[in-house]
């Protein structure tokens, strides 16, 4: 049996994303290709330094930010998201522990130790990029630097140290790219090395079983309103304030909706702007916030099989996870057409695209979705999509050949 290690810079189960969720998935769905496998991150949203979770042992290393001064609240922004931190023990724990490959889904300092850490074993390591790293918006990144204005690195001596200032890009002995145009982009930059494009996956029979939870009465939502749900930490960047304009005027047209959002803030100030803007419309009694649900809570199962119409409204989307997700469950999906979920979603088909950021184009697309029969037809095609062509089993097979055709070619 193989033994690999899955290395991220973060791995909660309260603060659950696309990468966890992915991974999570993936690691399980290895282990029918005997392929085992450690994840190993650092302690960030998750003190706990090891635990085992159906038979997945799970390691996680003590850490620091290499920047001086800085609050406790910024650091806690780092480890939200855009951190790039130094974890010497999680390095050592590479360096003296038997793997027959690594596979890092993280960029920046955590990709450069697992480099390093591989050459020294003489093995290979995969790099996966799952949200946008290389064609991540300035806006978006500008904000994920945030905390780390008027503050002094010492990062890049530590780097050189250690031998971690290398390109762990053109050093892999393969890229495994959940979106499209990413791959398409290291395709051009690095045409001799091995890349895979493997979108996400989902747990199709998790959303597809019903279950017995009533996310309406879970969350005092009343029973006779049409529920508008959405999944995805709540951040500038997935637009969750479109939503609220949205809800605003349905409901001065006299529609009865109510919105459901559920994901953990990126930021605290971005979601007191939402509950702020709802209050301001007037509709802060038809929007319900969850700050999060953790990954095995059956409320966010319930959420999708109790909701009418799954949207999401992001700027930028790598791929969207929770659309399969939503598929799944037969709820049918409107997608603002950015990103990979332009790939995802085909208007008419398995969903409706809508334009980014637009008003009266999501306006336009619920209400073409009322036409008689549409509805249900997206619905049932996207969930046999869903179970046909993003199961796991799928997913986790290509994976695995990935694996040993890089081990293969490192041997030889």
């Amino acid at each position: 049996m193989l033994k690999t290690a899955q290395i991220l810079r973060r791995f909660a189960f309260d603060e659950w994303g696309g990468t966890e969720n992915s991974l999570w998935n993936s690691v399980f769905g290895l282990r029918s290709h005997n392929i085992d496998s450690q994840i190993l991150s650092t302690t960030a949203m998750a003190p706990v330094e090891f635990e085992e979770r159906g038979g997945i042992e799970i390691r996680r290393f003590p850490y620091y930010y290499p920047y001086w001064p800085l609050s406790e609240e910024d650091k806690h922004r780092l480890d939200r998201r855009g951190g790039n931190p130094v974890s010497l023990p999680l390095y050592r724990y590479l360096q003296s522990t038997d793997f027959d490959l690594l596979h890092v889904h993280s960029s920046g300092r955590i990709a450069g130790m697992v480099r390093a850490a591989a050459k020294q074993r003489k093995i290979p390591y995969i790099v996966s990029f799952h949200r946008g790293y290389l064609q991540t918006p300035e806006k978006e990144r500008r904000e994920m630097e945030r905390p780390l204005r008027h503050t002094f690195s010492c990062g890049r001596f530590i780097e050189l140290v250690y031998g971690w200032r290398r390109n762990f890009i053109s050093d892999a002995d393969g890229i495994v790219c959940v979106g499209e145009g990413e791959a398409d982009f290291l395709r051009e930059r690095w045409p001799n090395k091995r890349i895979l494009r493997l979108p996400n996956g989902v747990d199709y029979e998790r959303f597809a079983t019903p279950v017995k939870t009533n996310v309406r009465k879970a969350f005092d939502i009343p029973p006779y309103r049409t529920l508008l749900l959405c999944v995805s930490r709540i951040d500038d960047q997935k637009n969750q304030k479109l939503l609220v304009r949205f809800v605003s005027t349905l409901t001065e047209e006299g529609e009865n909706v109510h919105a459901l959002l559920i994901g953990p803030p990126s930021t605290d100030y971005y979601l007191k702007e939402l509950t702020e803007l709802a209050k301001e419309l007037q509709v802060d009694d038809r929007v319900t916030i969850v700050p999060g649900l953790g990954a095995d809570d059956e409320r966010l199962i319930a959420a999708y099989q109790d909701s009418d119409v799954f949207i999401m409204p992001s700027r930028d989307e790598t791929f969207g996870i929770v659309v399969l997700e939503a598929w799944s469950a037969g709820l049918p999906v409107l997608a603002s057409a950015v990103g990979g979920l332009k790939q995802l979603v085909r208007d008419g088909e398995n969903g409706l695209l809508f334009e980014p950021d637009n008003l009266g184009s999501l306006l336009n697309a619920y209400r073409t979705l009322s036409r008689y029969g549409l509805k249900d037809k997206l619905a049932a095609n996207a969930r046999r999509e869903a179970e046909t062509r993003y199961s796991y089993n799928t997913m986790s097979s290509r994976l695995a050949e990935f694996y040993r055709e890089s081990i293969e070619e490192r041997n030889a």
